[in-house]
C-alpha cells in the first residue's frame, strides 16, 4: 500500500533485498575466505529483518548491533571495489530511515486513499506496544480490521486469529487465579 502511493520512498524490504543482492556479490568475488559463516550469519539477519514487525528502536538496535557490525567485518575481510562499501554505508543509512518513515507526517499525508482519523488509528495500533497491561487493546485491533473499508491481505484470517486471541487473553488471568490457588492449597497441605 505504501509502495504505491509513495513509490520514490525505499522501503526496509527493498533496502534489504539490495543489501543481500550485494552480499551474494560479495560472496561470489570471495569464495574462500574465511567470512563465508558471517556472510551466512547476515543473510539470515538481514532475513529475519525483512519478515518482521519490530518497533522502530528495535530496528535500529537490530541494525547497530547485529547487521551494521557485520558487515563491516566481512568488507573488512573481503576484496571488495571502494563502490561497494560506500554503497552498503548508503543503504545501511536508508535502512535505517526507513524504520521511521510511517510515522513521518509528510510521508503519512502522501496516502490520499485512507482518511486520516484512520491512518492515526492505524499507525497507533501498529506501533503500540502490546504487554500484559494493555492486553485487552485486542478489541481495538478487531475493531480496526472491521471498520477498514480497504482490501488488505490476509484480513479475514487476521479477524479470525484476533478473535481467538482475544478469547485467551480473556482467560488468562481466570486461569492465574486458580492456578495460584490451587498452588497455596498445595503449599497449606503440606506443611
Amino acid at each position: 500500500l505504501i509502495q504505491e502511493h509513495v513509490p520514490a520512498k525505499c522501503s526496509k524490504q527493498t533496502i534489504l533485498e539490495q543489501l543481500d543482492t550485494l552480499l551474494d556479490q560479495v560472496a561470489m568475488q570471495n569464495p574462500s575466505t574465511d567470512s563465508q559463516k558471517e556472510i551466512l550469519t547476515l543473510k539470515e539477519y538481514q532475513k529475519y529483518l525483512v519478515e518482521s514487525c519490530l518497533q522502530p528502536q528495535q530496528n535500529e538496535m537490530w541494525l547497530r548491533q547485529r547487521i551494521r557490525p557485520l558487515w563491516l567485518s566481512i568488507l573488512s575481510q573481503t576484496k571488495v571495489f571502494e563502490s561497494y562499501s560506500e554503497k552498503v554505508d548508503q543503504l545501511l543509512d536508508l535502512l535505517k530511515q526507513s524504520f521511521h518513515s510511517p510515522l513521518n507526517q509528510e510521508f503519512i499525508d502522501k496516502i490520499r486513499i485512507i482518511p486520516n482519523d484512520l491512518k492515526r488509528k492505524w499507525i497507533d495500533l501498529a506501533y503500540r506496544e502490546v504487554n500484559r497491561a494493555n492486553n485487552g487493546m485486542i478489541s481495538d485491533y478487531i475493531e480496526f480490521l472491521e471498520s477498514v473499508d480497504l482490501e488488505l491481505p490476509r484480513k479475514r484470517t487476521c479477524l479470525k486469529n484476533f478473535g481467538y486471541l482475544k478469547v485467551l487473553v480473556e482467560l488468562i488471568p481466570e486461569i492465574e487465579e486458580k492456578l495460584n490457588h490451587r498452588l497455596e492449597e498445595l503449599k497449606n497441605s503440606g506443611s
